[in-house]
């Protein structure tokens, strides 16, 4: 999330709101130890659309949304299968 936020200010983007549900598989090993095998992440990112064309405020959520996940230590850590699926929703 603080790598979203980040690349919301450097999108010049206004964040309104971010809500995010996650569910997660995972493989339990024969010797009991457990990995997340699978990431499922539905944001629901609020932001204001401003004096801009809805689309185009939408495109630009989408590439912040891919940058944060590009440049997060997070995410590039984790070894597992990550799946985003954003709902954005621009609001005048």
């Amino acid at each position: 999330m603080m790598m979203f936020i980040w690349a919301t200010e450097r999108f010049r983007l206004k964040l309104l709101s971010f809500e995010c549900r996650t569910e997660g598989t995972k493989l339990i090993e024969l010797d009991r130890t457990e990995i997340f095998t699978r990431l499922h992440f539905r944001p629901v990112i609020r932001i204001a659309r401003g004096d801009e064309n809805k689309e185009v405020v939408e495109a630009r959520t989408r590439r912040a949304l891919e940058a944060a996940q590009k440049y997060s230590l997070v995410a590039n850590s984790v070894k597992s299968e990550i799946i985003v699926e954003p709902e954005i929703l621009v609001v005048d």
